[in-house]
Order: structure tokens, then C-alpha cells, then sequence
């Protein structure tokens, strides 16, 4: 059996104070992601004017697209804002994104914490103790998508 090893250094992530906490169910993110990426390389991510909401966005060759998702009471099971002290205006390389959203198939819900110019955390619980933690930078302005 051939095993493989990687030369991996261990990266510590200091604890960060978010601005924004969402709470969607995983399979609309994952879906969202998933319809526009044929779209487009990057996805926008806006909290609406009144933080009772948050706008996915996209444009490229192939047009634009837009769904916007506002905020519904935790027994609707639809979006939950948990906290919104920030206007969020982030765009996130697609690929990645969409990646990560895959492990919609292990729990219903996922929980986003985003800040102004950091990385996005997509949070997904599991079982009684089981977590998953993702983190994806933001595509910094003029930045290009290396492929």
C-alpha cells in the first residue's frame, strides 16, 4: 500500500470577533454555489441595507445572477441572522466555496461568520460534538482567478 506524506506545518488561527453570523440550511448554500459557478469564478457577498438579509451575487461571460435571502423565524428553517453589526460586501473564489459547501450532506444547517475584509468561516456541526471549520479569504480588489 502506498501512503502519502506531506511536508504540512502546522498554521494556528487566532480566535476573531465576527460581525456577521448567518444560519442557512447547508443545502440552499451549497445549491446556491453550485447554479453559479457555471456563471462565474468569483461570488459576492452582501448583508442587505437593513441586516436582515444577505444578497448572493454573480456576473461573467455568461450573464448575471442574483438570489437574495431574507431572513425567516428559526421554526421556517430558512436564513436565521444570529448577528449583523457590519455591512459585509465580500466577493470569494467560487471553486472554493463551492468545494467546501459539499459537506452539505452531513448536516441541515450551516453557520457563516463574516467580517469586513477576512475570511469567511462556514461552520458546520454535526452529531452532538462533531464540527467541520472551512476558511476562505476574499478575493482582494483587481485580484485575478489563478487556475
Amino acid at each position: 500500500m502506498t501512503l502519502l506524506t506531506l511536508n504540512v506545518e502546522p498554521v494556528d488561527i487566532p480566535d476573531q470577533e465576527y460581525d456577521v453570523v448567518l444560519r442557512m440550511h447547508a443545502a440552499d448554500v451549497h445549491k446556491i454555489c453550485k447554479d453559479f459557478k457555471d456563471a462565474s469564478s468569483d461570488i459576492r457577498v452582501q448583508t442587505t441595507d437593513d441586516h436582515d438579509g444577505v444578497i448572493f451575487s454573480c456576473s461573467g461571460d455568461m450573464g448575471s445572477m442574483k438570489w437574495t435571502v431574507n431572513a425567516s423565524s428559526p421554526d421556517e428553517g430558512g436564513l436565521e441572522v444570529v448577528q449583523s453589526t457590519a455591512t459585509i460586501d465580500e466577493e470569494f473564489p467560487l471553486r472554493q466555496l463551492e468545494s467546501m459547501t459539499k459537506s452539505h450532506n452531513m448536516c441541515k444547517r450551516v453557520e457563516m461568520y463574516l467580517t469586513p475584509r477576512q475570511p469567511i468561516l462556514l461552520k458546520y456541526t454535526f452529531m452532538r460534538d462533531g464540527q467541520i471549520l472551512y476558511l476562505l479569504a476574499p478575493r482582494a480588489p483587481g485580484e485575478m482567478e489563478d487556475d
